[in-house]
């Protein structure tokens, strides 16, 4: 099993680990957010860029970046700007997405990077390329807004895992109880096939059971909110970590 490390954190190994987003629009909000959380229980911190009402001034964003990197201290830090392609917020070509994250990325300020994997073309590959480089750690994800079939997710993770980003990400909105089982049963045969690190999320109220069972489908971290949720069904960050560390004792 891999394992993937940002500071001290180990991700692949243990409990799942909790990451917390920040997903507040203006720049007092996220620093204020982030001085909030660096006192509490969060294992990493993931900025959602992508809700910040400034996003179109990168330097802007850079010198936010590092603001939040001193705020967080030791704590480590994803930067993540959530295209609209996969529900996120921003509405940006191909070029401008890859020119952000390219240039967050040689900033230093983020520990790891999180990279559409299968959304931009040859803009994702050579961010991953250089993203690996640089040595810093990459998370290739994938968002989709319904849940397909079993075979098109077990093909899509595999897919993400053949870009050579460090983490595979996959998150899927689920209709039902049945739809996020489905997605759970996907990401126990993909870590079974050697995908690891792994995120696997059912998205939405219908999908909570892949948050709280996250270490039985294989998923080893689950997002968090403490203040503002960045996608649909995520739990408060006390209550996941004492549902994860329960599901944990009870299961060894």
């Amino acid at each position: 099993m891999n394992t993937v490390t940002l500071r001290k954190l180990h991700i692949g190994h243990g409990m799942p680990k909790v990451i917390v987003p920040i997903a507040e629009i203006s720049r007092e909000g996220i620093l204020a957010m982030g001085k909030k959380l660096r006192p509490l229980n969060a294992d990493a911190v993931e900025w959602r860029a992508d809700f910040y009402d400034g996003l179109r001034d990168t330097d802007g964003v850079l010198s936010l970046l590092r603001e939040l990197r001193s705020v967080l201290g030791d704590m480590p830090l994803i930067f993540t700007c959530r295209t609209a392609k996969e529900g996120g917020m921003a509405d940006i070509s191909d070029t401008e997405y890859a020119m952000l994250n390219t240039k967050a990325l040689h900033s230093g300020y983020a520990d790891a990077i999180d990279i559409e994997a299968l959304s931009h073309g040859e803009h994702s590959n050579l961010l991953i390329r250089e993203t690996r480089e640089l040595g810093c750690v990459s998370i290739g994800s994938f968002h989709i807004m319904h849940m397909p079939p079993y075979a098109e997710l077990v093909d899509t993770l595999d897919a993400i895992h053949r870009t050579g980003t460090d983490i595979t990400k996959l998150a899927a909105m689920a209709a039902s109880t049945e739809d996020a089982l489905v997605l759970m049963g996907a990401a126990r045969q993909a870590k079974a096939r050697g995908v690891s690190p792994l995120i696997a999320i059912a998205m939405g109220e219908q999908g909570v059971i892949s948050r709280i069972l996250a270490e039985l489908s294989g998923s080893d971290a689950v997002f968090a909110a403490a203040s503002k949720a960045s996608a649909p069904g995520q739990l408060s960050l006390g209550a996941m970590r004492e549902i994860l560390k329960a599901v944990h004792e009870n299961i060894r």
